[in-house]
């Protein structure tokens, strides 16, 4: 059985700096640029000297509720 996977590479960025992030599958559809977003139980690795985060398998990615 055949399964087929989608990613979307991008950059997250805030005050403190920028990381890349590659969003898998449902993710790679869900955000735009400039959306603000959040990330559970996520971790950082490197992968050819580039440093990348990701909310991995049991992490959860988001949006940031705004308040009002």
């Amino acid at each position: 059985m055949r399964r087929d996977f989608r990613v979307a590479n991008a950059v997250l960025q805030d005050s403190s700096g920028s990381i890349k992030i590659s969003l898998w599958n449902d993710d790679a559809d869900k955000f735009k640029s400039g959306d603000k977003v959040k990330i559970d139980n996520g971790y950082a690795s490197e992968f050819n000297g580039v440093l990348q985060l990701s909310a991995g398998k049991f992490g959860k990615i988001g949006f940031v509720e705004e308040k009002k």
